[in-house]
């Protein structure tokens, strides 16, 4: 067991980001969040997965821990592990315990995980565009 104690929140979004609905899915994912529902987002790199998660992180005041995953990743390294120190070995979270710690195994839909590489290469300039409040750029 970690003797670390976790602060809730520093996981908290504390500015409103930057989000228009498309439909109704801000009330479908109220709806799914109040029911205890959990909820999968699916859709291709920079449609605005991790920007609505973020959102509604923020319009729940529930805390969100992102991760950047990718192909070399580990069980351990969103569990934890054990580690070498001076005083002998100790347990270090993962962000999935340390999401567990901080309650968010209630909240199943504010976990989140997404990958960091991009399907196309010009896709994570277009991200950095979007998120800079530029205008959008287009692929050839």
């Amino acid at each position: 067991m970690s003797e670390n104690t976790v602060d809730p929140q520093q996981y908290v979004i504390k500015q409103e980001p930057y989000y228009e609905a498309v439909g109704d899915e801000v009330e479908l994912y109220t709806a799914a969040y109040n029911a205890r529902m959990p909820m999968m987002l699916k859709g291709p790199t920079g449609c605005g997965k991790s920007r609505f998660v973020e959102y509604m992180a923020y319009k729940l005041q529930r805390p969100l821990i992102t991760v950047a995953c990718n192909e070399d990743m580990t069980a351990s390294d969103l569990v934890g592990r054990f580690l070498l120190d001076k005083d002998g070995t100790k347990w270090q979270d993962g962000p999935l315990a340390t999401a567990a710690r901080i309650g968010a195994e209630v909240d199943p839909g504010i976990r989140h995980l997404r990958s960091r590489k991009p399907a196309h290469p010009d896709e994570g300039r277009e991200r950095q565009q979007r998120q800079e409040g530029r205008k959008q750029a287009t692929r050839p």
